[in-house]
Protein backbone atom coordinates (compact mmCIF):
# COMPACT_ATOMS: atom_id res chain seq x y z
CA UNK A 1 0.00 0.00 0.00
CA UNK A 2 2.89 2.54 0.67
CA UNK A 3 5.91 0.82 -1.28
CA UNK A 4 5.86 4.33 -3.29
CA UNK A 5 5.72 6.64 -1.06
CA UNK A 6 8.21 4.79 0.99
CA UNK A 7 10.69 4.10 -2.24
CA UNK A 8 10.56 8.20 -2.70
CA UNK A 9 9.97 9.92 0.41
CA UNK A 10 12.20 7.34 3.15
CA UNK A 11 15.36 8.11 3.86
CA UNK A 12 17.00 4.75 4.88
CA UNK A 13 20.42 6.33 5.84
CA UNK A 14 18.86 8.79 8.07
CA UNK A 15 16.81 5.82 10.03
CA UNK A 16 18.33 3.10 9.55
CA UNK A 17 20.87 3.04 12.43
CA UNK A 18 17.88 3.34 15.13
CA UNK A 19 16.29 0.46 13.25
CA UNK A 20 19.29 -1.83 14.19
CA UNK A 21 19.47 -0.40 17.32
CA UNK A 22 15.67 -1.83 18.10
CA UNK A 23 16.30 -4.82 16.74
CA UNK A 24 14.08 -4.32 14.03
CA UNK A 25 16.53 -5.14 10.98
CA UNK A 26 19.52 -7.36 11.41
CA UNK A 27 23.53 -5.41 11.52
CA UNK A 28 23.72 -7.16 7.87
CA UNK A 29 20.43 -5.40 6.53
CA UNK A 30 22.01 -1.95 8.24
CA UNK A 31 25.39 -2.92 6.56
CA UNK A 32 23.65 -3.89 2.99
CA UNK A 33 21.61 -0.35 3.37
CA UNK A 34 24.63 1.89 4.10
CA UNK A 35 26.48 -0.04 1.48
CA UNK A 36 24.44 0.57 -1.35
CA UNK A 37 25.11 4.00 -2.92
CA UNK A 38 21.74 4.58 -4.48
CA UNK A 39 18.94 6.00 -2.31
CA UNK A 40 16.26 4.33 -4.41
CA UNK A 41 17.84 1.08 -3.72
CA UNK A 42 18.56 1.65 -0.45
CA UNK A 43 14.71 2.60 0.23
CA UNK A 44 13.86 -0.47 -1.97
CA UNK A 45 15.81 -3.06 0.18
CA UNK A 46 14.94 -1.72 3.43
CA UNK A 47 11.07 -1.81 2.49
CA UNK A 48 11.96 -5.09 1.40
CA UNK A 49 13.58 -6.37 4.76
CA UNK A 50 10.45 -4.49 6.93
CA UNK A 51 7.82 -6.08 4.39
CA UNK A 52 9.77 -9.88 5.14
CA UNK A 53 10.15 -9.32 8.85
CA UNK A 54 8.30 -6.83 10.15
CA UNK A 55 5.18 -7.49 12.28
CA UNK A 56 2.59 -4.85 13.19
CA UNK A 57 4.25 -3.40 16.28
CA UNK A 58 7.59 -3.12 14.75
CA UNK A 59 5.58 -1.48 11.99
CA UNK A 60 4.42 1.29 14.15
CA UNK A 61 7.90 1.24 15.74
CA UNK A 62 9.61 2.47 12.82
CA UNK A 63 6.78 5.00 11.45
CA UNK A 64 7.67 6.34 15.13
CA UNK A 65 11.13 6.75 13.87
CA UNK A 66 10.15 8.60 10.77
CA UNK A 67 8.16 11.13 12.35
CA UNK A 68 10.56 11.89 14.79
CA UNK A 69 13.59 12.18 12.24
CA UNK A 70 14.04 15.82 11.82
CA UNK A 71 14.78 17.28 8.54
CA UNK A 72 12.68 15.37 6.41
CA UNK A 73 8.56 16.62 6.41
CA UNK A 74 7.58 14.77 3.31
CA UNK A 75 8.93 11.02 5.59
CA UNK A 76 7.62 12.55 8.49
CA UNK A 77 4.07 12.66 6.35
CA UNK A 78 4.58 9.17 5.06
CA UNK A 79 5.22 7.71 8.73
CA UNK A 80 2.37 9.69 9.97
CA UNK A 81 0.37 7.78 7.22
CA UNK A 82 1.40 4.36 7.34
CA UNK A 83 1.01 4.74 11.09
CA UNK A 84 -2.93 5.86 10.90
CA UNK A 85 -3.37 3.29 8.06
CA UNK A 86 -1.87 0.37 10.69
CA UNK A 87 -3.25 1.57 13.62
CA UNK A 88 -7.22 2.23 11.85
CA UNK A 89 -6.35 -1.67 10.26
CA UNK A 90 -6.28 0.10 6.66
CA UNK A 91 -2.94 -1.59 6.47
CA UNK A 92 -2.07 -4.98 7.17
CA UNK A 93 0.81 -7.16 6.87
Amino acid sequence: MFRQCFIADVDANAIVYDLEDQDIISDGDLKEVTRTPSRVEQNQFLHHCLKRKATKDTLVQVCDIMIGCRGNSRMNQVGKEMKIALETGRCCL
